[in-house]
């Protein structure tokens, strides 16, 4: 912790190149602990949320957490979030649903934060000169930016909703 700030690590959103700045960080199930022990001031990064799932698609295929084109990914594992409870039809779905690293990237922007929590947005770069450090851009994986099939996009935005509006990204017709 540098300067009392506790940065929330929400993934994909650009945290590495914080904590590589050896900023200590939470995510927000731990919140209590830090404001048991005098810290009150916590700050976040969010990106806009396509571009975000995109990046979770791409670093989950660089990891080989997945074997799927990007549609087909995001319909699966929107699928999973919308109904956890259906039966597991196709074998890779069972390995989504026992990745827990993968189940945390899945996780909405809003669930990682509280109210009071500083936001800033990644694509404004703002987070960079209230801390005091200099930009770096660690663990950036370049990807081929996908194609969206109008009912991901659909399932996706309507899924990813309070995202949009917490964080006031627009709604695009087509990325």
């Amino acid at each position: 912790v540098i300067n009392g700030h506790v940065f929330i690590h929400i993934p994909k959103n650009g945290g590495t190149s914080i904590v590589g700045n050896k900023y200590h960080f939470v995510y927000s199930s731990h919140k209590r602990w830090y404001q048991y022990h005098g810290y009150s001031d916590f700050i976040t990064l969010v990106r806009n949320p396509y571009t975000r799932w995109e990046s979770i698609w791409a670093h989950c295929t660089r990891q080989k957490l997945i074997d799927m084109d990007f549609n087909t990914f995001t319909e699966a594992a929107l699928k999973l979030k919308i109904e956890p409870q259906r039966p597991v039809e196709v074998e890779w779905t069972k390995k989504l649903m026992n990745k827990k690293n993968l189940q945390i990237l899945l996780m909405s922007q809003s669930e990682w934060v509280d109210e009071d929590v500083e936001v800033h947005k990644l694509e404004e770069k703002t987070i960079y000169k209230k801390l005091g450090i200099q930009e770096k851009k660690e663990n950036v994986g370049e990807y081929e930016k996908p194609t969206w099939d109008s009912d991901n996009r659909e399932l996706f935005e309507s899924w990813y909703a309070k995202d949009f509006m917490r964080f006031k990204y627009e709604f695009s017709d087509s990325n």
